[in-house]
């Protein structure tokens, strides 16, 4: 499953925290019902350390993620994977209630394809849903970034209008883990494309700050209009951790279009 993620190995006690994630999850669906979803979706109580709940439809389609699969709700995760994890997500959708809590592992390559990690899901189906928690991956690269940050904008030169939806549908063409593209229309200076949040399209760009209320579209801005290209410093919340973190951003004027790319460092 795209949305569970581990590192290359799986702890022991990770193993144990992700088992009882995942029965707290169901003992709450038990209860709440139909509006355990949304909790399931904040980050907060059903996101422990490294872990997080996801939950899917019998079809597939995603319901509910605590984590960086949180862009997927809504969506059919089959029509995302890549071709070789499709046949065992849908072998996993036929899995029956009474088969209990169920571990999968499967290979996942990164961005570059310098790495190939071990993943590993713990899953279990109640009633017409199955319950699963992942593992979060591991973080992304500089090198990683600038290269997402070139494929996107040789596609937004040769074909600005469909590379624009498929980041907005959330194509895993330009998404790997904690990597994701955004796209001001530098006419506007609003944002036209984002590969994790929809709901900044249309904001104006010049009048974001970051995590801690300092400009952040404005002085990108500025250093694209004078040189085109450059790179800059900030703070954000990383969406696998839930927690406020350096930044870096590279980015890159592509005709009227500002393309940019940032990945989560370390240490500050």
């Amino acid at each position: 499953m795209i949305t569970a993620q581990a590192g290359a190995a799986e702890p022991q006690d990770d193993g144990q925290g992700a088992r009882a994630l995942l029965e707290r999850a169901v003992l709450y669906y038990q209860e709440h019902h139909e509006s355990a979803m949304a909790a399931f979706s904040r980050q907060g109580d059903f996101v422990d350390n490294n872990c997080y709940v996801l939950v899917l439809n019998a079809s597939g389609v995603m319901l509910a993620s605590g984590g960086p699969s949180s862009y997927l709700i809504g969506k059919n995760v089959g029509e995302v994977l890549p071709k070789e994890l499709k046949t065992a997500f849908s072998e996993a959708l036929k899995t029956e209630s009474g088969q209990g809590v169920r571990k999968a592992q499967y290979h996942w390559k990164s961005w570059s394809g310098d790495r190939d990690e071990n993943k590993v899901v713990y899953y279990r189906r109640v009633d017409d849903k199955l319950f699963a928690v992942g593992y979060f991956i591991s973080r992304e690269s500089a090198e990683n970034a600038r290269l997402m940050l070139d494929k996107v904008a040789d596609a937004i030169a040769s074909n600005p209008a469909s590379t624009l939806d498929a980041i907005n549908q959330a194509n895993p063409a330009f998404r790997q883990d904690d990597l994701y593209p955004y796209v001001i229309d530098l006419n506007s200076r609003r944002f036209v494309a984002h590969g994790l949040n929809k709901r900044l399209l249309g904001v104006d760009f010049s009048t974001l700050k970051d995590a801690h209320g300092q400009p952040l579209g404005a002085p990108i801005l500025r250093i694209s209009q004078r040189k085109g290209t450059g790179e800059y410093q900030y703070l954000w919340t990383n969406p696998l951790t839930n927690r406020v973190e350096n930044k870096h951003a590279f980015f890159r004027r592509v005709g009227s279009y500002l393309v940019a790319v940032g990945y989560y460092q370390d240490k500050p």
